[in-house]
């Protein structure tokens, strides 16, 4: 969609995408309300504005790439093998539903900004997370790279798994894990809570901050 020339356009009901979808350099697609459903590769070099709909990726190993603005509101992945490539901002929910897997691949940011969202649903793989807004889940998910909460995080339940090298949790925000596994090389400048398990299997330090045991929450493995 829009090669050569500035295309702007606003979805006027709900798209089922059987194929790909390309925006070309100067195109913008506005998901006005409506839930759209996209069943090929999503290769965005112009400008999506997700406002308040809601995207549905429902293709195996479908892959979301491109150079351009990806600002999505709701994105729900349902098939297997879906992963992403660059920054993507989402000011909605997170969701995998079914068999949906989601695997952001390495260097890729997935920024959070709306307010009281969620992270729901299984098989979910992040390169780095920043939480601008406020987020709460009760999944247990996997960051291979940086977390960073300007705003609020929460989890109720689950584990959140950091498996990098020389990786970070930064932040002035608020954060609350239940269960936090740090099977990578990990430093801290952030405060944080506990409600359940530290988990360090890999390396864990932290240079300044404070970790806050609540309930009946243990350590397991050295944190300095």
């Amino acid at each position: 969609i829009g090669t050569g020339t500035s295309v702007s356009f606003t979805a006027a009901s709900a798209l089922t995408i059987n194929g790909n979808v390309n925006l070309g350099v100067s195109t913008i697609f506005n998901g006005n309300s409506h839930s759209h459903t996209i069943r090929g590769n999503w290769v965005n070099n112009g400008t999506f504005t997700g406002s308040t709909s809601t995207v549905l990726f429902d293709g195996p190993s479908l892959e979301i790439s491109g150079s351009g603005t990806q600002n999505f509101n709701n994105v729900s992945f349902l098939r297997f093998g879906i992963t992403a490539t660059g920054n993507l901002n989402v000011s909605g929910d997170l969701v995998t539903n079914g068999a949906g897997q989601f695997t952001h691949n390495s260097g890729g940011l997935i920024t959070m900004t709306g307010t009281a969202k969620t992270i729901t649903g299984t098989d979910i793989f992040f390169s780095s997370l920043t939480i601008s807004g406020s987020v709460t889940t009760n999944t247990s998910f996997t960051i291979s790279s940086n977390l960073s909460v300007s705003g609020s995080f929460s989890a109720g339940s689950g584990t959140i798994i950091m498996s990098g090298t020389s990786k970070t949790i930064t932040g002035a925000g608020t954060i609350g894990f239940s269960s936090l596994q740090l099977a990578g090389t990990i430093s801290s400048t952030s405060n944080f809570s506990i409600s359940t398990l530290l988990d360090v299997s890999g390396t864990f330090s932290a240079s300044v901050g404070t970790a806050t045991f609540t309930s009946s929450s243990l350590l397991s493995g050295t944190a300095n």
